[in-house]
């Protein structure tokens, strides 16, 4: 009797949290930003995020609910049905929760231009995607932690929005904490593919919150040159590759959004591209996910360093998530990457 009691407990449990998502998915989607078409697969995964916090008591009805040991087929069925309900909660609730710092050292070999660069160490971050499935708290517990490395410097490879709050200026206030120059470049979802039209207000308030936007520049920065690159699907990248791109190669540090961009450089234009986009896949399933990586990076730059033939590549894995709140063997991930000069 007592089992059932538990079991009826959790049950009703799940019912008050699943009822409970659709007034709060209708709060949560007033007032913000969102494209003006396939709103109602945005209204979807906002409701998806609130829905996530039913599935803990659905599992526990189910584990509290009686076994039919008789029946073996059953038995096995439920076995299965919670531990997909474990991995779940798991990609939902847990490992977007963890921050991973990942530390690598990359060799250089500057070229002969004056001044020579400086070894530096560079904090490299990505596809925040504040909005939906990406919290203020999340925001601010990323920064908290970059505040305490010893970087020179924090590189933000775009997507920074995903059907974000309207209030920009504000949802970004966090990076002022940084006492670091900031470079950074926008990336598809801020441009419209997919996204809604706040490109320019997003600039506004990145440049309000100091962060320096380098697309379609280069930038002097301790012996480096700082180059940015547009998105490779919201802007014209090319175009600039080859104005930037004039003159022989000098110590130059790329930054652009998507990974294949980096791939229509010349040979040995650069030292270091940096990227972001692939979230390196953010739920790493056997086969499903390279299919999926395929679909959006041609280069086959998903997460680490290549070697390319413009110079060596780097992509992180990110911090947010699209389409679903999950994330699966890819935690959200803050590279420290140190530029080593001999």
């Amino acid at each position: 009797m007592a089992k059932k009691n538990l079991h009826l407990f959790f049950l009703g449990l799940f019912l008050f949290f699943l009822v409970l998502s659709f007034p709060l998915a209708a709060w949560d989607w007033q007032g913000r930003w969102h494209s003006d078409t396939k709103v109602l697969r945005y209204v979807v995964r906002v409701w998806l995020y609130w829905a996530q916090f039913s599935v803990l008591p659905l599992l526990l009805a189910i584990l509290t609910s009686s076994w039919n040991n008789a029946n073996k087929k059953y038995s096995n069925a439920k076995a299965i049905l919670c531990l997909c309900l474990l991995g779940v909660i798991w990609a939902e609730q847990i490992e977007p929760q963890i921050l991973r710092m990942r530390y690598t050292t990359i060799q250089t070999q500057p070229s002969t231009v004056i001044p020579k660069p400086q070894s530096v160490k560079i904090a490299l971050i990505s596809d925040i995607h504040w909005g939906i499935f990406g919290r203020d708290w999340q925001l601010q517990r990323v920064i908290d932690r970059i505040v305490t490395l010893d970087v020179d410097a924090v590189f933000i490879a775009g997507d920074w929005t995903y059907e974000p709050k309207l209030d920009l200026e504000m949802g970004f206030a966090p990076l002022k904490q940084l006492a670091v120059p900031i470079f950074g470049v926008l990336g598809n979802h801020d441009l419209e593919k997919p996204g809604p039209k706040l490109a320019d207000q997003l600039t506004k308030a990145l440049i309000a919150n100091h962060v320096q936007l380098v697309e379609k520049q280069t930038i002097p920065w301790k012996g480096w040159q700082i180059i940015g690159l547009n998105d490779l699907w919201g802007g014209n990248p090319r175009e600039e590759i080859t104005s930037l791109f004039r003159y022989p190669a000098s110590n130059r540090l790329v930054l652009t959004h998507q990974p294949d961009t980096l791939s229509f450089l010349p040979k040995n234009a650069m030292q270091v591209g940096f990227a972001g986009h692939s979230h390196g896949g953010q739920v790493l399933l056997p086969f499903l996910t390279d299919w999926q990586l395929e679909k959006s990076v041609n280069s086959g730059w998903y997460n680490g360093l290549y070697k390319a033939h413009s110079g060596q590549v780097f992509v992180t894995p990110g911090l947010g998530m699209t389409n679903l709140p999950f994330r699966f063997a890819v935690p959200p991930t803050i590279d420290v990457i140190t530029l080593r000069v001999p």
